[in-house]
């Protein structure tokens, strides 16, 4: 039991090799798995993408975990780290859904839906991440009043009033990424509904279609406007 603990305690030292171990086993799983489907089906077009991309998948992995498995192991500043591994977490979830949606296709939508919830969580935890920094060197409020006025770019300075630095600025701008982290689950759970009610197709045109190619515009519009507010941030 002794001996349990000080491992347990000495989790550090162990914990990069673990993860890089699991790695290689999934690999030496997987890789000839993939030949295998490879060769089966080796002139379809599909097949050749899901296969090359699986590749670049494989790669990015290591880099990944590398990236967050260090941060684990030098947690020293949580109130930062905690939103730096949330925010690495991304590019493999990128590369796993863009991969398994080439090769279930029918299936494309569920790994979407999770791949964009989180996008939107990870957009959530960039703010955070922000906040805290610069809240940890400065009173942000204040050091913002004594910043010179920020205007909208073209052509929105035409048509949205300037945000007053200091408190106001920093609101609308809390405002700006907020928006999209609640909104943009809420159109993705619509469009994941609507997919499973087999309303979701394309090529036809009637109400229910034009309201989800509203939402549709309106779903990509977001991320925009969201850049947007941490861009002027």
């Amino acid at each position: 039991m002794g001996n349990l603990r000080v491992i347990c305690y000495k989790w550090r030292s162990w914990l990069e090799p673990l993860v890089f171990i699991i790695y290689l086993i999934s690999l030496v799983v997987a890789l000839p798995i993939c030949v295998l489907i490879f060769k089966q089906d080796e002139t379809n077009i599909r097949t050749r993408t899901w296969f090359i991309g699986g590749i670049f998948v494989f790669l990015s992995v290591p880099v990944s975990l590398h990236t967050i498995v260090q941060h684990l192991i030098h947690y020293t500043k949580p109130t930062l780290q905690r939103h730096i591994i949330r925010i690495l977490w991304m590019p493999l979830i990128y590369a796993a859904s863009a991969w398994f949606s080439l090769r279930f296709p029918a299936g494309a939508i569920y790994f979407d839906t999770f791949r964009e919830c989180y996008e939107a969580y990870v957009i959530y935890n960039f703010m955070r991440f922000l906040l805290n920094y610069l809240s940890e060197r400065c009173d942000i409020v204040y050091a913002l009043e004594l910043k010179p006025q920020q205007y909208h770019f073209y052509p929105f300075r035409w048509i949205l009033p300037s945000w007053q630095m200091g408190y106001n600025f920093l609101l609308y701008c809390k405002l700006g990424v907020l928006q999209y982290t609640v909104i943009m689950p809420i159109l993705t759970a619509i469009a994941f509904i609507c997919e499973s009610l087999d309303v979701y197709n394309e090529g036809t045109f009637d109400f229910v279609r034009f309201v989800r190619g509203i939402s549709r515009m309106f779903l990509h519009s977001l991320p925009r406007w969201s850049n947007f507010e941490r861009f002027l941030f």
